[in-house]
């Protein structure tokens, strides 16, 4: 059977409720959605940079409202 459209492929009730899950999935996350702000620094490890936290203002040194790091190997 030759499938036209772009839901052609979609011709088994797996797929179909796979589809319809994926499609009720995104919508409701983008519901409750924030936006953040994203910013990917990937390199090699000289990328880490070296500091002295004692060389750091006051201000420099306390914690900034609404900041994520994450840092994974």
């Amino acid at each position: 059977m030759i499938a036209f459209g772009y839901l052609g492929c979609m011709n088994t009730p797996i797929h179909r409720a796979t589809l319809i899950f994926t499609l009720l999935f995104a919508l409701a996350a983008n519901a409750h959605a924030k936006v953040y702000r994203v910013y990917y620094l990937g390199g090699q490890s000289n990328m880490d940079g070296y500091g002295l936290t004692e060389q750091l203002t006051e201000e420099q040194q306390a914690p900034v409202e609404g900041c994520m790091i994450y840092r994974g190997t």
